[in-house]
């Protein structure tokens, strides 16, 4: 299943196949060590942890237990991060666009061409890949050896801030919404190779963007 949760953290959606159901929540407490309104997290596989960088590219770990501080990375503002899983790598986009990868002990910083910020970006299990869609509707890919844009079939429309994620049950990756503070989408997508298809799930969450997203395996 897909959880989908609103920025408030008082409202969540899970995708069961083709159907979205919603489901009541409470509030959680969302401050730990990381005294930071701005956020990225994401979910290492590889050691079965979270990773979190605040806005001042602190970044840490949480076990299920307990946060760790692993240092603090060159970028400030991380806007999206996605842990390779096929290199061992923590790859993060800033706000900027500039990219850092974190080996687990030291940073990089890579040159060249790369995405714009403002959409997401996630690790595909299936291409062995980490998937980044902008804000201006690109798709790209990185494989460990730099930033490549697909050239892709049948794109959704660029949005700003939807969500990404890796339905590991079905190897495939999934987008939903997105938008601006004026425009927002409920609409849902799969990516398969370089082909992205609209699925028309009998229900949908409303339209919303900046939000969050995540594969349950239960």
């Amino acid at each position: 299943r897909l959880t989908l949760v609103s920025p408030a953290f008082t409202a969540a959606w899970e995708l069961a196949g083709s159907t979205w159901e919603a489901r009541e929540v409470n509030q959680p407490i969302l401050r730990s060590p990381l005294a930071s309104e701005y956020q990225a997290v994401t979910f290492d596989g590889l050691n079965g942890r979270f990773l979190a960088m605040t806005s001042s590219g602190e970044l840490w770990s949480y076990d299920g237990l307990r946060w760790t501080s692993r240092g603090t990375g060159p970028l400030s503002y991380p806007r999206h991060l996605a842990f390779d899983e096929a290199r061992g790598q923590l790859i993060v986009l800033s706000s900027t666009g500039a990219t850092a990868i974190w080996d687990g002990t030291q940073w990089s910083t890579l040159s060249g061409p790369r995405p714009s910020t403002g959409g997401s970006m996630v690790y595909d299990g299936a291409g062995r890949r980490v998937v980044a869609f902008t804000a201006t509707g690109e798709t790209w890919t990185w494989a460990g050896a730099g930033w490549t844009q697909l050239s892709v079939f049948n794109p959704p429309g660029g949005r700003d801030t939807p969500v990404l994620v890796f339905d590991r049950a079905r190897n495939t990756v999934v987008l939903f919404g997105g938008g601006s503070t004026s425009i927002r989408s409920n609409d849902t997508w799969e990516l398969s190779g370089t082909t992205w298809t609209r699925r028309m799930p009998s229900v949908s969450p409303p339209p919303r963007h900046t939000m969050a997203c995540g594969w349950d395996p239960t």
